[in-house]
């Protein structure tokens, strides 16, 4: 815990010098942002020394699937293709594994960054928000991160209309890892023309009603993606929830998404802050399932990174200083919970 504060605490720092050099001078602004991410990336790299038992459930398995990787033992599946490729390419380079989680929480670090300078309006508060919201877990799920942060550099290609970048960009991810797929149905959900609140009742509704029914639509899934070939059948038909079984998710996410309707109600989202509204509301939905099963969880992950765009939309919209107080009360309360759990 107490390597994961300072951290935290090491990450908030910069995080604010970025935000404050951002606009002034961009070579220091590049230079701390640099400082930033290889603070972080060395974090996730040197985890086994640094947090001892919190270095994550996958670690070792992961330790054991870099050692055993070698050119012979790739099998030309769509599943896992993309990493097992990744790991014979750098062990050409390196045969350390170590050195291999140093280059994967780099380009999970810089994806992540480069996202959050494109997409939010409130640098310091993203940042933060990333490291007390997400970035922990991704010492559990190692190869889902590095396909989410493929997919968030194919998510301006989502936002400006480009369906085939958007495509591609996706099923580059589910060589990572086949969650990734789920994702093209973000598209049409997205860039069809129901007004924000339609998008928000149907997910809600759609989400209690699986809830309700779990047996019956999970199963119906699980049909799906074994004629898909995803293999997630049995894997998951057994499988209940892991490290990730509680609702915070869906806590943080009905938040947001009940903000950012009252925002749309009184006409301050934009069109492309709409987009992210979506968005957003969409793992509110989604993270109500969680708990009944890990599956979501995978699927969670791609639109729980939201609310580090989202959150700071809301912040921007509050003009007097009691309501901002109010929401960071809040939001400092529910990345408390969620820097526990």
């Amino acid at each position: 815990m107490i390597g994961k504060f300072c951290i935290t605490m090491c990450t908030i720092c910069l995080s604010a010098a970025w935000k404050q050099k951002r606009e002034k001078s961009r070579s220091a602004s590049y230079f701390i942002i640099s400082i930033l991410i290889l603070l972080l990336t060395l974090s996730f790299t040197f985890r086994e020394y640094i947090y001892h038992d919190g270095m994550g459930a996958d670690y070792r398995a992961y330790e054991e699937w870099f050692r055993a990787m070698n050119f012979s033992r790739l099998g030309f599946r769509f599943s896992n293709i993309g990493f097992d490729v990744f790991i014979v390419i750098l062990k050409l380079f390196c045969n350390n594994f170590h050195f291999f989680l140093f280059v994967c929480g780099l380009f999970i670090n810089i994806s992540i960054y480069h996202f959050i300078d494109k997409h939010s309006n409130d640098v310091f508060f993203s940042s933060v928000l990333y490291v007390c919201f997400i970035y922990f877990s991704s010492f559990n799920i190692l190869r889902q991160w590095i396909a989410c942060a493929i997919y968030l550099l194919a998510f301006e290609y989502l936002i400006e209309k480009k369906p085939l970048k958007y495509t591609l960009f996706l099923l580059l991810a589910a060589t990572f890892h086949n969650s990734a797929i789920f994702m093209l149905i973000l598209y049409p959900i997205i860039n069809c023309r129901l007004s924000l609140p339609k998008k928000a009742f149907i997910t809600t509704a759609v989400s209690l009603f699986s809830y309700i029914s779990f047996d019956a639509v999970f199963h119906l899934i699980m049909a799906i993606t074994e004629k898909l070939g995803l293999e997630y059948a049995q894997k998951y038909r057994n499988a209940g929830n892991l490290d990730l079984g509680n609702y915070t998710p869906f806590l943080i996410t009905l938040f947001i998404s009940i903000c950012l309707l009252y925002m749309h109600y009184n006409h301050m989202l934009d069109k492309k802050q709409q987009k992210y509204a979506t968005w957003g509301i969409l793992a509110m939905g989604c993270s109500l399932l969680c708990p009944q099963n890990i599956v979501f969880n995978r699927i969670n992950v791609y639109l729980f990174v939201s609310c580090i765009i989202t959150f700071p939309i809301i912040l921007k919209a509050f003009a007097d200083s009691k309501s901002k107080y109010i929401f960071k009360i809040v939001m400092g309360s529910l990345a408390l919970i969620s820097f526990l759990s």
